[in-house]
């Protein structure tokens, strides 16, 4: 098993800047972090996708945290459409 670091990068559109490691905020905040805009996942191939990223906390039944749940979706031509118009 690998870490998730090691098989991709999250970057910021904008910059090219790497996005932070978002797994500690999730951990000590408890609470859903999402990186939805100006969000590029980059491959061990080195490409680039527009994606949406989502973390949430997974809880047992007494709320504590038994791990962290990570949805990386590549944005449809649609969606990254309609996200050029907004700006």
């Amino acid at each position: 098993m690998h870490y998730w670091r090691d098989v991709l990068m999250l970057v910021n559109d904008m910059t090219g800047e790497p996005i932070q490691d978002p797994v500690p905020e999730v951990i000590q905040q408890m609470l859903v972090v999402s990186h939805d805009f100006n969000t590029s996942v980059v491959t061990r191939s080195g490409k680039t996708k527009k994606a949406s990223v989502v973390l949430r906390p997974i809880k047992d039944d007494k709320h504590a945290l038994i791990g962290v749940f990570m949805r990386i979706k590549e944005k449809t031509l649609g969606e990254i459409r309609m996200a050029s118009r907004k700006t």
